[in-house]
């Protein structure tokens, strides 16, 4: 028999399309609990997948709720408490990207890691779609020959409208919001998972090309985040990857 690991989950946004669903069908993971801002969200996701405990308060399931992991699916600017508290208490920690608002926060993070007796992961997922497996393969079995550079492209359209209702969280630096850490964290973990090498360096910019978008209310915001960024990795071997993102622009 396989142990079932009890999961508590803090989010009900990317957490309701995502990973609930690949909790709630897989035989090794029961969802024993599920908190959002708002109460109501929180009982609604709980009646969808059939959770027994709910609420508005994080703090207060993870006292009295038994978990093994914490599944912290959050904007960024909350994920760093209950992160700790369950390193802290031992729990194993799944995490989405970016780790933290900043340098320091990650780091902090990772060092509780390390220290505690629980398993601790980033989501990053885009490690698993075809075309990166695909490129891994090709590398790794020397079918593409020697590795001399990286380049990764990503555009996208989402933003690139500032008369529609695209402003959120991630378009405020405070809540950690921007495409640097959206979709550069992913491709500078794809970068490592890829080729197999750490970054010795880096060098770039963020920047933002659309300075106001619309809320849900159709009011205009500042935008304080970036939405375009380019970077450049200097790896193990010597080899740079370059990093070009935008989601300002027309596709």
């Amino acid at each position: 028999m396989h142990k079932v690991y009890r999961v508590l989950v803090l989010g009900t946004g990317f957490a309701r399309r995502v990973q609930l669903p690949v909790f709630a069908g897989h035989e090794r993971f029961q969802v024993v609990g599920i908190a959002s801002a708002r109460a109501e969200r929180a009982r609604e996701t709980a009646r969808e997948f059939g959770v027994p405990h709910h609420g508005d308060d994080w703090r207060s399931l993870m006292r009295e709720v038994a978990y093994d992991v914490l599944s912290v699916v959050t904007p960024v600017h909350l994920d760093r408490d209950p992160a700790r508290e369950a390193l802290h208490a031992g729990k194993h920690l799944r995490l989405e990207k970016p780790v933290g608002r900043n340098a320091a926060e990650a780091r902090e993070l990772a060092e509780l890691a390390a220290a505690g007796p629980g398993a601790s992961a980033v989501n990053h997922e885009f490690r698993y779609r075809p075309d990166v497996l695909t490129a891994r393969r090709l590398l790794r079995d020397g079918t593409l020959g020697e590795l001399r550079s990286v380049e990764i492209r990503n555009a996208h359209a989402f933003w690139a409208d500032p008369e529609k209702p695209t402003y959120g969280w991630l378009s405020e630096a405070r809540f950690g919001g921007g495409l640097l850490g959206a979709l550069g964290s992913h491709n500078v973990d794809m970068v490592g998972f890829l080729t197999g090498q750490g970054v010795q360096a880096v060098e770039g910019q963020a920047w933002t090309m659309v300075p106001e978008r619309r809320d849900a209310q159709n009011v205009s915001r500042k935008v304080t985040a970036d939405d375009a960024c380019s970077f450049l990795l200097t790896l193990d071997t010597g080899v740079r990857a370059r990093i070009d993102i935008t989601g300002g622009t027309w596709w």
